[in-house]
């Protein structure tokens, strides 16, 4: 499954960090071929002063569960005190509501106990679902590490649809000025001032036009969006 992700391009080489990681377990896994991604171009969106943008990379991000002995995994089940945390390991798996309340219990060997998780997996032909305790996991499906498996996809998963590095992530992106907005803040400031200052020319108790305008945008940057179709006529 291919999934097309916008990320804050100063995320970019936390998120591609962060991929490399789960390649490199694929990898030792035998699962190489079911897990990759690829850069793409940069992209702009407008922020909510519609002055200035920011930039985002496209990434695909690229994760097809293996399917073992006919069986695919579906999700991680986390049995917690305040319940179940249900960990899906592709996008478009729908997991049915009573597993969201499940017990630790496995239906493979039928013994009631305490487990800190427990799996989900789907017969592709009948599309029946079976809940699977970690010991009995690599019996029911044959591999030698199942449980590795379960846990590397349920983190690919998590990363084609995590916001951590889209547009809710925290970073100190900085944002594109509009050129128009920026050279009519310029013309306003050289109109006030008489003239041009360079940083050079600058003293140390004046200011050169280009901080000044910097420092006005930062400041009042939705209060001339307005002016620059005047000031540009």
């Amino acid at each position: 499954m291919e999934t097309i992700k916008l990320v804050r391009t100063s995320l970019l080489a936390a998120f591609v960090a962060r991929m490399d990681k789960l390649v490199s377990k694929a990898v030792k896994l035998n699962c190489e071929s079911l897990v990759s991604y690829e850069v793409g171009g940069e992209v702009f969106k407008d922020t909510e002063d519609d002055v200035s943008k920011v930039s985002y990379t496209q990434v695909a991000v690229y994760g097809e569960t293996p399917i073992i002995q006919g069986w695919q995994f579906l999700a991680v089940l986390e049995h917690k005190d305040g319940g179940t945390l249900v960990r899906t390991m592709s996008g478009d798996s729908t997991v049915p509501a009573d597993y969201h309340k499940a017990t630790p219990r496995c239906e493979h060997c039928n013994i009631d106990r305490y487990r800190k998780d427990t799996y989900l997996v789907q017969n592709t032909e009948t599309k029946s679902i079976k809940q699977v305790g970690s010991s009995c996991l690599k019996d029911f499906t044959g591999h030698e590490s199942p449980e590795q498996i379960a846990a590397l996809f349920a983190e690919v998963a998590e990363m084609r649809g995590s916001e951590e590095y889209g547009e809710t992530g925290c970073c100190n992106n900085p944002n594109r000025y509009d050129i128009n907005f920026v050279v009519a803040m310029s013309i306003k400031l050289v109109r006030e001032t008489g003239g041009y200052v360079s940083r050079a020319n600058a003293g140390d108790e004046s200011c050169s036009t280009s901080d000044r305008v910097y420092n006005d945008i930062l400041a009042y940057r939705a209060a001339y969006k307005n002016m620059e179709t005047e000031l540009l006529k």
